[in-house]
């Protein structure tokens, strides 16, 4: 109905990772559009039961592994949903009707695969053998279990056609193997070298808005307790839960916890879950007064971050503190550059050492900065460090012996940019009064010194 339909989409407008993500060109949005326009026109295939649905839900599903390579798990997602599809509607027989979901199932994955093969063809059309080579034999390590795929690979090669579709299966296993490699992980304080388990259902808990917590809780407690209307309302229902439960099981399993943005795919079936859920409890007018609340809260919440929505955290974190809970992508993304400079010019810095987690040259916008480090050491004077490298230089800075900004937990922060960006005044006198200790050996890097009395304090530190 509109108004649910209503209420949904202003959830989804007003998510803060919508807003934030949304206007950046990377692939998280793309690849909830793909994964369900897939789940959508998967539905109406193995609903409407012709061949059109069939190629429309190949094309779609096509498009989703063309805009992230992770739209691979969609192939397991799909199977699920046809064994729970067939079991659902089993009147005719359970067999009979998994057979036949499963030619469509098979179809569906064979043609889009082929639409996958066909926009790949020109991007690799001019690209010599021997350099196609060369790119998998650098990016396809030596190791047993994966001589199998480089020798596959390396056969694809050989021809222009062929080439195309081993180049698209070369980006999957690299992403693959990426996910098993794992990332350094900062989590509340804790900071792990591959990754921590739970890093997602916490980083979920603390990035995603109350309302939409409080909300989805109440979707699965409806699903869990009322029973479906008919059949097909439960095959829908499982076509939102499968890939939503699919994605967190591979995400959990993984060991790349760099950001809250990785689950960005599942947030239209997060939301069109609690739209099934508005629909069967029977609204009356004082429940949608408190979901007007509740969505009222959300606007306010949301819209108080403005712009820094990169850094949005819900109430249960305090803005001064986002950088001991999460950092990367769920809060610094070298966004606040341009406000850190707005704060140096309103408080007439002459020089800041700036140890940026970003793609842009801060030298450019603040010609007043020198690029800095945490292997430099401590140092007076202002600073500058992205929340990013100041976590992750206390995992590196012990484990290749030589300092990390730990020294920096002694001193408060003059300012917080945007969450992201912390920046520190420290005199001579503070450094005396809390002299920097370091618990293992130092090797001192020589760092950027523009003049001579910059290297003779480097000298004596």
């Amino acid at each position: 109905g509109n108004k649910i339909g209503l209420y949904v989409l202003a959830l989804f407008a007003l998510y803060p990772d919508i807003i934030a993500h949304g206007r950046l060109v990377t692939t998280d949005i793309a690849a909830a559009f793909g994964y369900i326009i897939t789940m959508y026109y998967f539905d109406k295939a193995l609903t409407q039961k012709t061949f059109k649905y069939i190629v429309y839900a190949a094309i779609a599903f096509g498009v989703a592994q063309l805009l992230k390579f992770s739209a691979f798990l969609l192939f397991g997602a799909l199977l699920f949903l046809v064994f729970i599809r067939a079991y659902i509607e089993r009147h005719d027989g359970f067999s009979k009707q998994l057979w036949q979901y499963l030619k469509a199932y098979f179809l569906v994955c064979i043609l889009s695969i082929i639409v996958v093969w066909i926009a790949y063809i020109p991007f690799v059309w001019n690209t010599p053998t021997g350099i196609e080579h060369e790119v998998i034999d650098r990016n396809i390590t030596m190791e047993p279990s994966r001589e199998w795929i480089r020798n596959g690979l390396h056969v694809l090669e050989n021809n222009v056609v062929t080439r195309a579709l081993g180049h698209y299966l070369l980006g999957v296993a690299l992403v693959i193997y990426r996910v098993e490699g794992g990332n350094a992980t900062f989590l509340m304080g804790q900071i792990a070298e591959k990754s921590i388990q739970w890093f997602f259902p916490i980083a979920w808990f603390y990035k995603t808005p109350l309302t939409i917590i409080a909300l989805l809780s109440m979707a699965f407690g409806v699903i869990a307790i009322k029973r479906f209307g008919s059949r097909s309302e439960a095959s829908r229902v499982w076509a939102l839960l499968i890939p939503f439960a699919i994605y967190w099981a591979f995400t959990l399993k993984g060991s790349l916890n760099i950001g809250i943005r990785h689950l960005i795919p599942t947030i239209p079936f997060v939301l069109m879950l609690i739209g099934y859920a508005i629909y069967r409890i029977n609204m009356k007018p004082w429940k949608w007064g408190v979901l007007l609340l509740l969505l009222g809260f959300q606007i306010y919440h949301t819209l108080s971050y403005y712009p820094g929505f990169i850094g949005y955290f819900n109430n249960l974190v305090p803005r001064d503190e986002r950088h001991n809970y999460l950092v990367d992508s769920s809060l610094d993304w070298g966004q606040d550059l341009l406000r850190l400079k707005q704060y140096i010019e309103a408080n007439d810095i002459k020089e800041i050492k700036i140890d940026y987690f970003g793609g842009s040259v801060p030298s450019y916008y603040i010609p007043q900065s020198t690029p800095w480090h945490s292997q430099y050491g401590p140092t007076t004077g202002w600073l500058a460090i992205s929340a990013t490298f100041y976590q992750s230089s206390k995992l590196y800075g012990p484990k290749e012996g030589k300092w990390s900004y730990q020294w920096l937990d002694d001193h408060e922060p003059k300012a917080i940019i945007g969450g992201s960006i912390l920046v520190f005044n420290i005199s001579e006198e503070d450094l005396e009064r809390r002299p920097p200790v370091s618990p293992y050996p130092i090797t001192f890097i020589d760092s950027p010194a523009k003049t001579q009395e910059e290297k003779e304090r480097k000298i004596e530190l």
